[in-house]
């Protein structure tokens, strides 16, 4: 390869990846600093456009447009900080302003610097809500025998504000999808409307996901045995009891209730209903334990206060859990959430600052 591919080989690697321009997330994250390095960049193209008194058609045809009228086009979209100046167009507009490249390069630097952030950062979110809805399914399995059974517990939680569900759902192709609520869920389970034969031993598997279309034929269920009490995914054999399925799922989820409180967690309504929901780790990025969340107090007990936190460390522990991504309360003027139960966001509340510890930026407070 000759010295003069070599360097626009070199330059052609300054631009950002398909996939992270494609995802929505790491662009929402990384907006509000992108737009202030292209606003830098438009200025700095204006200044030395004028500096060097070329117009816009005369930088055009020094960076080698047959057609001046697109590459007129394309300063004016960078004058005005709709796009960066990715790969060899650095070196070329570079040149044809008669400006430093290490200049110019230095905005297109800093915005895959940003977009890289915001992925990673896409990235422990994505998980943090993962592991949260994986939590919130397992505590759900615990208890489902109690909830899909008439009983007090029926009775002491329709005395509760419902609870919507993040890891229970449905999507069903031209019916749109959605989240269950669990007392919506649970009114369901009873009528058998959400139970479907498990595959695994013939016994009830009471339905948390539905999703598929019911004209492809195409579908996917996951449920809790009540047998094992262990979540199942299966396919039904039979394609007309899957189609029906699907129907009637699509028709509960639009008789879903209106009164749906979000910033609940899972856990602190089971425990107020008067079931014994185990205490909770949270830890750290490298896994060390930093505080107990009791779903019955709804208090959060960093494990750094001692004594404080013993009588939390004799309860059993129902889960674990890892602080992956800095996020903010989901109750405003609130006691204690961890969204990876509700989910939405992890979170401390004693009356005071509690710091915890992220792994990917060092301490933080709410």
């Amino acid at each position: 390869m000759s010295t003069k591919n070599k360097r626009m080989a070199q330059w052609g690697r300054i631009q950002p990846e398909r996939r992270a321009l494609r995802d929505v997330e790491t662009a929402r994250l990384a907006e509000s600093q992108v737009r202030l390095i292209r606003k830098e960049l438009a200025d700095w193209i204006l200044r030395a456009r004028r500096r060097a008194e070329l117009s816009r058609r005369a930088v055009a045809v020094r960076m080698g447009y047959g057609k001046p009228e697109r590459g007129m086009s394309r300063l004016a979209r960078w004058e005005r900080g709709e796009d960066a100046v990715w790969g060899d167009r650095i070196p070329t507009l570079a040149q044809a302003l008669g400006a430093p490249v290490e200049e110019l390069a230095s905005f297109s630097l800093r915005e895959l610097s940003a977009m890289r952030a915001a992925k990673t950062s896409a990235q422990s979110r994505a998980t943090a809500d993962a592991a949260a809805r994986l939590a919130e399914l397992r505590i759900l399995a615990r208890y489902a025998l109690e909830l899909s059974e008439h009983g007090p517990v029926e009775r002491r939680l329709g005395e509760l504000p419902d609870v919507m569900l993040r890891s229970c759902g449905w999507s069903v192709m031209l019916h749109g999808g959605g989240h269950f609520s669990l007392q919506l869920l649970m009114h369901h389970w009873r009528n058998g409307d959400l139970v479907v034969p498990c595959d695994c031993c013939g016994g009830r598997l009471l339905l948390t996901w539905v999703g598929g279309s019911t004209f492809s034929g195409s579908h996917g269920f996951r449920g809790i045995c009540l047998t094992t009490a262990q979540v199942r995914s299966l396919k039904l054999s039979d394609p007309c009891k899957a189609s029906e399925q699907l129907s009637l799922t699509s028709r509960i989820a639009r008789s879903r209730p209106h009164t749906v409180r979000h910033d609940l967690t899972l856990a602190e309504v089971l425990s107020r209903a008067g079931l014994k929901v185990p205490a909770v780790r949270i830890r750290d990025f490298e896994g060390a334990p930093l505080a107990i969340f009791d779903p019955a107090s709804g208090g959060i007990t960093p494990t750094t206060h001692g004594p404080l936190v013993a009588a939390c460390l004799d309860r059993e522990i129902g889960q674990d859990l890892l602080v992956t991504t800095r996020r903010g309360p989901t109750r405003v003027g609130g006691r204690s959430v961890i969204g990876a139960l509700a989910p939405l966001s992890f979170g401390a509340w004693l009356g005071e600052s509690i710091q915890l510890v992220d792994g990917a930026t060092g301490a933080w407070s709410l």
